[in-house]
């Protein structure tokens, strides 16, 4: 084989690769929850057990945690803007963030980052308040 195909082949094992782990990330298939957690609602960061009300975390470090309700005292979506060369500002690194009775870590933030963050769009944004929405009909009945 010469040269010019090699890198040919490299270039498309690597984007193969870039998408099957993409569609896995997207689908949920890289999370596993912890014994006793059953969610009935999920996200890439952040499930919910409908019947239990426990709450499952995972942070952009990896940390993740599972929260009994009486343990969660408040939650706000939180995201940083940019904004393009036309001046137009969208979101960018939106979070949902997570107040808990916990002295070592009072704040937990899940990042919603499902969708390109380069797009004047505000899907991440929208589904992050759909789960602050959600979070509000399981805790405030």
């Amino acid at each position: 084989m010469d040269f010019i195909t090699i890198v040919v082949l490299v270039v498309v094992a690597w984007l193969g690769y870039k998408f099957i782990k993409g569609k896995g990330a997207k689908s949920g298939a890289n999370v596993s929850f912890p014994s006793g957690f059953t969610p009935t609602h999920a996200h890439d960061n952040i499930a919910l057990d409908a019947n239990t009300k426990k709450l499952w975390i995972r942070e952009e470090s990896g940390t993740t945690k599972v929260f009994e309700p009486s343990e969660i005292t408040g939650w706000s979506v939180s995201a940083d803007t940019t904004r393009n060369r036309l001046g137009q500002r969208w979101p960018c690194k939106v979070y949902l963030e997570i107040k808990a009775k916990d002295i070592d870590r009072p704040l937990w933030r899940a990042r919603f980052k499902r969708y390109k963050e380069s797009t004047p769009e505000q899907r991440n944004l929208d589904e992050c308040n759909e789960w602050f929405e959600r979070l509000g009909a399981a805790y405030n009945p």
